[in-house]
């Protein structure tokens, strides 16, 4: 439980931070240099407050590597779910999963959600909670600061309380300003046929205020609790369900109204500890916190927001500065002469050793050098060659042009491509002209139909890559084809022409595509 005086002394640090942010005046700057810090804000609907009180009761958070574990690796933990319960896990494991593994491994689990869903542990089916989708309004009750949608939560009296979970609204004093913010609705355990037992209503005149105003009867309740041993492990488990997160938002745990402050930092406090404790000692030390379908890692960013930004250092005035700064300078300047640092660092304490820095310097520069030289000489004397110092082509090769120059379109595209020493164009001509000549397909592809070469032939390997070669021109994707290599193709392309005259290969379905071996080309 906490002390009224905890609960004073952080209420009064929390006003300031709940309140709104007044930004600072324009142009402002503090004493120095550098920027203004940064604004330093706690939202009205934060849980950070709530957060604080989980870290103070000493749990910390999981690791990621404990996610991935698992729930079944984990002993004694806490799951606090706050909102939106959808959420999911890396592998196999999944929210029921972590649930059922507190209640049956000495855990405590908190839930609080104020829209419609169904909480099932399947370890302890008995503890199923339904919350319903009717929202409860306050209608003619006590509400918070006058608010039609903040009804205060009644607590159910309890004459004996044998257990923990009475003690969260009831105890030595009862808590009856516990506020909520719009809050839903858990359907009574009594009702359902389960165990949980009622910790606290609604009181007379609250209404639904998305069922046509009906009153919130007896059916639903606010806040269902149970704490025990857990049927098969025998370990002790506790169980929490509320019917509105909005119960731990940081606004209603230090507002008040014109009847006084909330109950709400109080009910947290023992809410934390409710989750932590097991027969008043300190027990459960990790804790699995989800709020809105997102996992929390950090408990302590109330200290850390709280904190007091570091003051601006305060710097004396320039003109009183620069001469320490003068004086700084020049001492360190005559230190370094004084030792003959840069000399040392260069040649050593000893030029003339054979370890000496200097002589490792030198012999780098000489390779440098040399290096440099050579790339010099290798690039003049490659510049220097003429781009017509090529092999020359054997007999036979292009034919010279007429004697009176090229005319017309057709001779100015010859004298480009002789230019740019690409001569795909009448290469690729020459090569389609042989195919067709020797009964090549009506509709070529790109690749070499079938060939058959006679046993005439030593080498019918190197005629095959010749044709392959050929046919790659003529039909293939284009290539450039130079000068030189053009040199080569041509008479490649006139002894494929004799080796097909001599009987030497052949296309195997020229037949089929009506080539008539007189020379004409019938039909197929």
């Amino acid at each position: 439980m906490t002390t009224p005086r905890l609960l004073l002394t952080l209420a009064a640090a929390l006003v300031p931070a709940v309140a709104a942010a007044q930004p600072l005046p324009p142009g402002f700057m503090p004493p120095g240099l550098g920027q203004p810090p940064p604004q330093r804000t706690i939202s009205y609907e934060g849980h950070e407050v709530f957060r604080w009180l989980l870290h103070r009761a000493e749990l910390k958070p999981f690791t990621d590597a404990d996610l991935r574990q698992g729930p079944r690796s984990h002993t004694d933990y806490v799951v606090v779910v706050l909102g939106n319960p959808q959420i999911g896990f890396a592998g196999n494991s999944s929210l029921s999963l972590w649930i059922d593994g507190a209640l049956s491994n000495g855990g405590a689990v908190l839930v609080a959600y104020d829209q419609s869903a169904t909480l099932t542990p399947n370890s302890i089916q008995t503890l199923q909670t339904q919350f319903s989708p009717w929202r409860v309004a306050a209608g003619n009750a006590d509400r918070f600061g006058g608010r039609p949608d903040s009804p205060f939560a009644e607590p159910v009296v309890n004459p004996i309380p044998t257990a923990p979970e009475w003690g969260l609204f009831g105890g030595d004093r009862p808590l009856a300003r516990v506020a909520t913010t719009n809050p839903g609705s858990i359907a009574t355990p009594a009702k359902t046929g389960r165990s949980p037992s009622v910790l606290a209503g609604y009181p007379d005149g609250c209404r639904f205020g998305n069922k046509g105003g009906n009153p919130a009867g007896e059916g639903f309740v606010f806040a269902v609790g149970r704490s025990g041993s857990h049927p098969t492990s025998g370990r002790p488990f506790r169980y929490l369900a509320l019917a509105d997160q909005a119960v731990f938002e940081n606004g209603l745990m230090i507002s008040n109204d014109e009847n006084g402050a909330t109950d709400n930092l109080e009910f947290a406090a023992r809410v934390a500890a409710y989750l932590t404790e097991d027969a008043g000692q300190k027990k459960r030390t990790k804790c699995l916190l989800i709020e809105n379908g997102r996992i929390i890692t950090n408990y302590d960013e109330l200290t850390q927001l709280l904190r007091p930004p570091m003051p601006m250092p305060k710097l004396p005035p320039w003109d009183q500065l620069q001469p320490k700064l003068v004086d700084i300078g020049n001492q360190i300047l005559d230190k370094i002469e004084e030792n003959d640092v840069p000399n040392n660092l260069i040649v050593g304490k000893n030029p003339d050793a054979p370890g000496s820095l200097l002589r490792h310097l030198l012999a780098a520069a000489l390779v440098a050098a040399a290096l440099w030289a050579t790339v010099a000489l290798v690039r003049r004397v490659w510049g220097a060659r003429h781009p017509t110092d090529v092999a020359v082509p054997p007999p036979g090769g292009r034919p010279p042009p007429p004697p009176d120059g090229a005319a017309g379109v057709f001779g100015r595209r010859g004298k480009e491509l002789a230019a740019r020493d690409n001569l795909l164009e009448p290469a690729r001509a020459a090569a389609r002209d042989l195919f067709d000549t020797v009964g090549g397909p009506p509709d070529p592809g790109p690749r070499l139909p079938k060939v058959v070469i006679s046993d005439a032939v030593k080498r019918p390997e190197t005629l095959r890559q010749a044709l392959r070669d050929l046919w790659t021109v003529a039909y293939g994707r284009p290539t450039p084809v130079t000068a030189m290599r053009w040199a080569a193709l041509e008479p490649l392309i006139a002894r494929a022409l004799s080796a097909h005259r001599d009987g030497k290969w052949r296309f195997a379905e020229a037949a089929a595509w009506g080539y008539d071996p007189t020379g004409a080309r019938g039909e197929a």
